[in-house]
């Protein structure tokens, strides 16, 4: 395992958040689009099978784009095993880091689970009719993003922090008392608006918390994306438990919480490392 050695190169300097941020930008405006191909295809004679294969070839011509590259390396990259990777656990910054990933990367999955059912359940909206507003979801993530990542590399993480997890929060509770689509979809918006730069903020200050060991810091932090895989079937239960989705709201604003409780290891680590 190893980090990307572009940034490997830009993980001491300033710009890294910023850096990280544009890339979730890219990454919310894919998946913006997917909710449109897929209906696309399949009511095309390509089928909805197609649009893997597209997205199979933008991947490949990625990585080749990316491997053909030129990037200047200040030392040869150093493989690293898990032990050594898992071993970073025992830094308390660092596991607090990667569980705020396991949190972030649950609520993002958690939300668009969750968000057509809520359209169904309050509006009476079939699927079919409710899955097309997810995109609005991915749009406000997708211009948060492009717009943090432009603003993060002249604002301080933590202020930053502070602001995204407070208007995510306002998005969570617009979504329990909203009773109309419209308010609905401002609401889910909201929190794409605050949710969109935070993965980018603990990932880019956990690097520069351990900047000699970013190989095995990024290896870990990323496996906090099996946070979508844990928190997803707690939403299930829960919804079950108390029959509506407004209950898997409150218990990614439960989440939340957590992820709210991290502001002064992210403002610590902020004043450390800048």
């Amino acid at each position: 395992m190893s980090l990307n050695p572009l940034v490997q190169d830009v993980v001491s300097g300033d710009r890294l958040t910023g850096t990280l941020t544009l890339g979730q930008f890219i990454k919310s405006a894919a998946s913006l689009l997917a909710p449109v191909l897929f209906p696309a295809f399949a009511a095309s004679f390509l089928g909805w099978k197609t649009a893997f294969l597209i997205y199979a070839v933008i991947s490949l011509i990625g990585a080749l784009w990316l491997g053909l590259t030129p990037m200047k390396r200040n030392e040869p990259s150093a493989s690293v095993s898990f032990g050594e990777t898992f071993r970073l656990l025992k830094d308390k910054t660092i596991l607090l880091f990667f569980l705020g990933i396991l949190a972030l990367v649950g609520a993002d999955v958690g939300i668009g689970f969750t968000f057509p059912k809520i359209l169904q359940e309050k509006f009476a909206m079939s699927l079919d009719a409710s899955a097309p507003y997810l995109t609005v979801y991915f749009l406000a993530k997708a211009a948060g993003a492009f717009a943090g990542g432009l603003l993060l590399m002249k604002v301080k993480e933590d202020k930053f922090y502070v602001v995204s997890i407070i208007i995510a929060l306002i998005g969570l509770a617009w979504m329990l008392l909203a009773d109309s689509l419209i308010s609905e979809l401002v609401a889910v918006a909201v929190f794409g608006l605050g949710y969109a730069n935070l993965f980018s903020i603990i990932f880019s200050l956990a690097l520069k918390h351990a900047p000699s060991r970013s190989n095995e810091v990024s290896s870990l932090l990323i496996m906090g994306v099996a946070g979508g895989a844990v928190v997803t079937p707690v939403l299930g239960i829960v919804t079950d438990m108390f029959h509506t989705q407004n209950a898997a709201v409150v218990a990614v604003m439960v989440v939340w919480v957590f992820v709210m409780s991290l502001y002064g290891l992210v403002r610590k680590t902020s004043v450390n490392v800048n």
